[in-house]
């Protein structure tokens, strides 16, 4: 296929004075620019090949290099920018308020090949002058994976020497797959969080197992250059026919502290291992217990904003929820004894019994009595979705 330039693009397209490009990036359809004075410019092009700047991060500190991610643009977006000796990882999912989440930093005066971010990590390709091990100066070629949230590339998650600073490296950010092709040839990486997992390979197995694990941390580029700690551990197979409860081997702290008046949440959930387990809480005698709620057990409270007054009964209720809005929103399906059916946006209030329903839709052409209802949620364009509900009823004239 013959390319073609579609437009030539200066300065004055983007209202700038002057304009110094480092970096660039075309992802999920929008193109990033990074100018060296000025920071990042979003921007789009129109079927009218028209440019449209659709946001701006400014800063002036110099920045060289950036990566983009978005697992969901309503509801994040990550923004990473790095020069010589710093990495900053930007929350640019509100670009009237982007905030500044983690500075990482890197070895100083480092040159930057490339850099990504994603869900779980931040990586950087970089050339550096670090100092051996005999006092000497020595330019290294290294990839570092930070998970977020490390602040420095001595916490790196993986480090990846390379022989030459022409590798060629690239990163799937929805799988988590790390891409570099060297000197040494092509090799595929995956980031994943590390963890051992036990299989019995049949029943006849000793039931109970002494385990010794060795974590090692050494030089990416001095094997011999390490330290190394263990840990022992025992193992335990349980039956299949065995009724009773058992400790997984994790154990709750102690002591707990919280400042007043704030809440304190513990997981219940990898504690026993049985069947059926549900949980309570019990005070020693002549203690007054502050309030508490366990998720698992307590029921669910709903508010209305604006409830039809003939929802005195309930007699069908459907939640459904979908990916593309927030963790804490659900829409309730309802029909009372009068087969009044209304459609709810609500919200869950995390760690508590609360359900706010605060957007009705009242569907008056629905007025037979409901047996099943499935509904999905489609994206059609910018904010807009359509609503899908599929309906059973138990009785329906001719």
């Amino acid at each position: 296929m013959k390319p073609w330039t579609v437009r030539v693009m200066d300065r004055s397209f983007l209202g700038q004075d002057k304009l110094s490009i480092t970096d660039f990036e075309v992802y999920l359809g929008d193109v990033y620019i990074l100018d060296y004075f000025s920071g990042v410019i979003k921007f789009d092009i129109s079927k009218q090949q028209s440019i449209i700047v659709v946001g701006r991060y400014r800063t002036d500190s110099g920045f060289t290099r950036l990566g983009v991610y978005s697992s969901n643009l309503d509801n994040e977006f990550l923004l990473v920018l790095a020069h010589n000796h710093t990495i900053l990882e930007v929350d640019w999912t509100s670009q009237i308020n982007p905030e500044i989440v983690t500075k990482y930093t890197i070895p100083d005066n480092s040159f930057i090949h490339d850099l990504w971010v994603n869900e779980k990590y931040v990586v950087v390709q970089l050339s550096a002058n670090l100092t051996t091990s005999t006092n000497q100066s020595k330019v290294y070629q290294s990839t570092y994976v930070l998970t977020r949230g490390a602040r420095t590339y001595t916490n790196a998650y993986v480090a990846i020497p390379h022989e030459t600073p022409q590798a060629f490296v690239d990163l799937h950010r929805d799988n988590n797959q790390l891409l570099t092709i060297d000197t040494k040839g092509l090799m595929i990486y995956q980031l994943s969080t590390p963890y051992v997992s036990f299989i019995p390979i049949n029943s006849e197995m000793e039931k109970i197992f002494n385990v010794v694990i060795n974590a090692r941390s050494s030089n990416e580029y001095d094997s011999t250059i390490s330290t190394i700690c263990t840990f022992t551990f025992k193992y335990q197979l349980v039956g299949n026919d065995d009724y009773a409860i058992w400790q997984t081997g994790l154990s709750l702290p102690q002591s707990y502290y919280a400042n007043y008046p704030g809440e304190m949440f513990i997981p219940l959930d990898r504690y026993a291992l049985g069947a059926n387990i549900t949980y309570g809480i019990k005070y020693d005698k002549g203690q007054d217990p502050p309030e508490y709620y366990v998720l698992q057990q307590n029921s669910t409270i709903i508010t209305w904003t604006e409830r039809p007054t003939s929802m005195f009964k309930y007699t069908t209720v459907v939640a459904e929820q979908y990916d593309s809005i927030a963790e804490t929103a659900i829409y309730l399906y309802t029909q009372d004894a009068k087969n009044v059916t209304v459609f709810s946006l609500c919200a869950v209030v995390p760690f508590t019994d609360e359900v706010h329903c605060f957007e009705n839709t009242h569907a008056p052409h629905i007025d037979f009595r409901i047996t099943r209802l499935v509904a999905n949620r489609f994206h059609v364009y910018a904010d807009q979705y359509a609503h899908l509900v599929a309906i059973v009823y138990d009785q329906f004239p001719n």
